[in-house]
Formats: structure tokens, C-alpha cells, sequence
């Protein structure tokens, strides 16, 4: 999953919705395709066409070749004046919104240890901003109440529902410690008779994301696949993990921590004596 270092960002001003598309290059073929994965995403998840796409790429949305773009799925593309009459924008919000969120999710993944190194977070950014936008699509929208005084989350809106519904995938903290059995320790335990699992770092959920992983296309339609950093610096896609942060001894250990600090005084000023 190297070579990533830019992202393309959709979002949706009535439902707070968005959309993120990973890419190694800006150009007009990357544009393209972030295009077509935005209206395949929102068409196959909502059955929702889209119609109107803004953007501030001037010369990817007039060049000849998004000419089939236009007449093929019927989408019709605004120029936006380059970072000026949409300064203050949705889309400019959300943007800084979730790159606040994305640096914020990356400061306790410092700890990690990759190839006996402590990992250097500035080359994990885009994979944050990808769980971030992951998890706010499922999470409750401020601007929507602030904006419309509606208590939901994007999927929940463009969904028509309220209230309880199916979660397109499950969320697990960035950076959090898991538990896999790779393939390579599964045919090794089925030779020797015992299962060996090895722990890896999440990064974010693989549901409908279009990424490369050692050239081979990682998409997935799966809700229950996950993409893992191994502790070798490979990346693996699998369904079969456990957080080691969410087991139930920890979160035992974790509550228990935060009642003494509760009984000593202030919960939030750190007690060395405590951890």
C-alpha cells in the first residue's frame, strides 16, 4: 500500500457525506477514476446517481478526456475558482476537518515499533485520513445539526433511515493492536498442530476503498475485510483479526485505572502512580 501520498476528496454539502480516493499522482487519469469510483460508491451503497460534481481542477474537468465521463454517466461538472470562491466552503471544511482528525489519530500510533524502528507517522497519513473519512461517514454529523438540526449520521441520511440499521462495516481505533494468524503461520501451525497468531496494526476498513498492494488491486466489496500493517512493514488484507486494545480484560483494566483516578481527584491530570 506504498506509494500513496495524495488524496482526492468528495463530499456531499447536504448529507456531510465523503467520499476519499487514494492516488500515487494527480493527474487527469487519476481524476477520472476517482470520478467513477465516487459515482459507483454513492450509486451502489444509496442507489443514488450522482448529477453535480465541483471541483477547482480546471484542467482535468475541461480536458477532451472526461468528455465520455460526461455523456456516459450523465454528471455534469462546476468550476470552482481556485482557493477563493470556495474558501469557505463544505468541502473545504471537511477537508480540514478530517486532516485535523487524521493528524490527531496518528499521535498515539508513534509507539508502534515497525522493523524494530519507531514508525515514522508522516508516511501513514493518507491511511489515517482513509479511517477518519470512514469513520465519520458513521458517526454523527455536527454540521448536520448545527445546519439542519438533525441528530444522524451521512450513511443514516442518504439511507433514509433513523434509528438503528445495519453498519456497512466495523470500526476499530486507528493504530489499535491485533491479533492474525498470517497464511504463512497458518500452513506452519497446520503442519506442527497448533495455531500461531502474530500482532499487526490496524489501518482502516477495505470496504469499497481501491488500492494496490504490491501491484495487485486489494478492492473489495467485503464489509468484514480489514487492511493490517504487519510488524515487517507489509501490508494484508483479512477478515480474521482481534484487537488486543478492545479485549474485555483490557477494557476491564482500562476502567478500573480511570476509577482510581476518578477517586484520587482529577481524572484528567496524569497520576505517575496510576500509569
Amino acid at each position: 500500500l506504498g506509494g500513496y501520498q495524495y488524496v482526492i476528496v468528495f463530499s456531499c454539502p447536504k448529507s456531510d457525506l465523503g467520499i476519499v480516493f487514494p492516488a500515487k499522482e494527480l493527474t487527469t487519469q487519476t481524476f477520472i477514476a476517482a470520478v467513477l469510483h465516487a459515482f459507483n460508491v454513492v450509486d451502489i451503497s444509496f442507489g443514488i446517481k450522482l448529477k453535480v460534481i465541483g471541483s477547482d481542477a480546471a484542467s482535468s474537468i475541461t480536458s477532451r478526456d472526461i468528455d465520455h465521463v460526461k455523456l456516459t454517466l450523465g454528471v455534469q461538472f462546476e468550476q470552482l475558482g481556485q482557493y477563493e470562491q470556495h474558501r469557505d466552503s463544505s468541502s473545504e471544511r471537511y477537508i480540514k476537518r478530517i486532516m485535523d482528525a487524521a493528524i490527531m489519530a496518528l499521535v498515539p500510533f508513534r509507539s508502534a515499533i515497525i522493523n524494530g524502528r519507531a514508525v515514522n507517522t508522516d508516511q501513514y497519513l493518507v491511511h489515517a485520513i482513509v479511517w477518519v473519512n470512514k469513520v465519520m461517514n458513521l458517526n454523527f454529523s455536527v454540521p448536520l445539526a448545527r445546519r439542519d438540526h438533525i441528530i444522524t449520521t451521512p450513511h443514516a441520511m442518504l439511507s433514509g433511515l433513523h434509528g438503528n440499521y445495519e453498519l456497512p462495516y466495523s470500526l476499530v481505533p486507528f493504530g489499535c493492536r491485533v491479533l492474525w494468524n498470517p497464511p504463512e503461520n497458518h500452513k506452519r501451525a497446520t503442519q506442527e498442530g497448533q495455531t500461531k497468531t502474530t500482532e499487526a496494526y490496524y489501518m482502516f476498513p477495505a470496504h469499497m476503498l481501491p488500492f494496490t498492494i504490491h501491484g495487485e488491486s486489494c478492492y473489495s466489496i467485503n464489509s468484514r475485510e480489514h487492511v493490517l500493517l504487519r510488524k515487517d512493514g507489509r501490508f494484508a488484507v483479512t477478515s480474521n483479526f482481534e484487537p488486543l486494545e478492545l479485549r474485555p480484560e483490557v477494557m476491564r483494566f482500562l476502567t478500573t485505572q480511570i476509577a482510581t483516578r476518578i477517586l484520587r481527584g482529577n481524572p484528567y491530570r496524569h497520576d505517575p502512580s496510576v500509569f
